[in-house]
């Protein structure tokens, strides 16, 4: 069973996503606006995101992966307002990390709060070095983000970009 831990940022609570949690973050995921640029990621119904979070929840098939995902969620108001994961891969020193924020929440800094979060736990408990992020050429606001933690655009696909992160 997946052992993700709880964290915590100065406005936030990260809480290892359940399966129970897709009834509530439902709403946010059938916004589209969440899939802009990655349309076919989007599940079509709150069993399908159930089905996703029992997932991540069990943990990764792969013996040289290890994955974590947090509901992020507002300590102040309790409201869910995003996801954030990492897939780390220990023998290799190294992890990729994605984060949504929900539309209604962005621009609050919450995505960088949370990313931060996750890669100093991430570092701190399985000695990652290196950290990437991929994210559509488009999104602006993501790509800003990962500049904004430190992370170097290291490749440019036909519609993507990928960065890395050395700490």
């Amino acid at each position: 069973m997946n052992s993700t831990p709880p964290l915590q940022t100065t406005r936030l609570d990260l809480e290892p996503v359940r399966s129970g949690h897709a009834q509530e973050a439902w709403p946010q995921f059938d916004d589209e606006r969440m899939w802009r640029y990655f349309p076919s990621a989007r599940p079509s119904t709150v069993d399908d995101l159930r089905e996703r979070y029992e997932r991540w929840e069990r943990g990764s098939p792969h013996a040289d992966q290890v994955w974590r995902n947090w509901l992020c969620r507002d300590r102040a108001s309790g409201a869910a307002i995003g996801v954030v994961q990492a897939t780390i891969f220990p023998q290799e020193a190294a992890s990729h990390i994605a984060y949504a924020i929900f539309s209604v929440h962005q621009r609050n800094g919450y995505a960088r709060e949370a990313a931060q979060a996750v890669i100093d736990y991430v570092k701190g408990s399985y000695g990652v070095e290196r950290f990437f992020a991929e994210m559509d050429t488009r999104n602006e606001a993501s790509y800003r983000l990962a500049e904004s933690l430190g992370f170097v655009r290291v490749e440019t696909r036909i519609d993507e970009y990928l960065y890395e992160l050395t700490v």
